[in-house]
C-alpha cells in the first residue's frame, strides 16, 4: 500500500514532464473514489488544490466492456472483475500505441509507463532508431537495418557503433548520441 500511495505521489511530475496526460479509469462507486482521493491528499502533501488528473466513474462496468478491459460474461461478477487493470497510451493522433492488461493481483509499474512513453517519443521524433529491450532514455538505441551507413552517420556523427554477427552481415548497429 505505501509504495502506491508513494507513485500517486511522485508520479504527476514525472507524467507532465513528458507532456502527457493520465485518464484513471475504475469501476468502483464515486463515493469511494472521492475517499480514495482524499486519503492519497492527506498522505502526499505536495499535492495542492484539485487531485492531477481526472477518474472515470464506471460503477456498471459498461464502458469497461466496450474497452476491453473486461470479458462482458463477467462484468458482473464481483470477484472476477474486481478491478480494472488495464494501461492504454493513446497518441495526440488519437491512435491507440499500447495496450497492456494486467492481473487484478498485480501492480502497474509506472516506471514501464513512463519508459514506454519515452520511447513513443523518442522514435516518433527519430524514425531511423528503435529502442531495445529494457531500455531507459541515455542508453543505447538500434538503428533501423534499413537505414544505409552514410545516413547513420551523418544522423548521430561519430557516435555508430557496429556489431559483428557471425552471418558476417552488419545489420545490427547502435548510438548513444541522441537528443531526447
Amino acid at each position: 500500500m505505501y509504495n502506491r500511495i508513494r507513485t500517486h505521489c511522485s508520479s504527476p511530475r514525472r507524467i507532465q514532464k513528458r507532456n502527457v496526460k493520465l485518464l484513471a479509469h475504475s469501476c468502483d462507486k464515486l463515493n469511494s473514489h472521492v475517499d480514495w482521493v482524499n486519503d492519497i491528499k492527506s498522505y502526499c502533501k505536495d499535492i495542492p488544490g484539485d487531485f492531477p488528473y481526472p477518474i472515470i466513474a464506471d460503477e456498471t462496468r459498461e464502458l469497461a466492456v466496450k474497452l476491453d478491459m473486461i470479458d462482458q460474461n463477467n462484468k458482473d461478477d464481483e470477484k472476477r472483475a474486481l478491478t480494472v487493470r488495464a494501461l492504454y497510451v493513446i497518441d495526440p493522433t488519437h491512435k491507440l500505441r499500447l495496450s497492456m492488461q494486467y492481473p487484478a493481483s498485480t501492480g502497474r509499474s509506472v516506471d514501464e509507463m513512463l519508459r514506454v512513453v519515452d520511447s513513443l517519443q523518442l522514435v516518433d521524433k527519430i524514425p531511423q532508431i528503435v529502442t531495445p529491450a529494457n531500455w531507459v532514455p541515455g542508453e543505447k538505441v538500434m538503428i533501423v537495418p534499413t537505414v544505409p551507413d552514410a545516413e547513420a552517420e551523418k544522423l548521430f556523427p561519430g557516435g555508430v557503433d557496429r556489431v559483428s554477427m557471425p552471418s558476417g552481415l552488419t545489420y545490427v548497429r547502435t548510438t548513444t548520441k541522441y537528443k531526447m
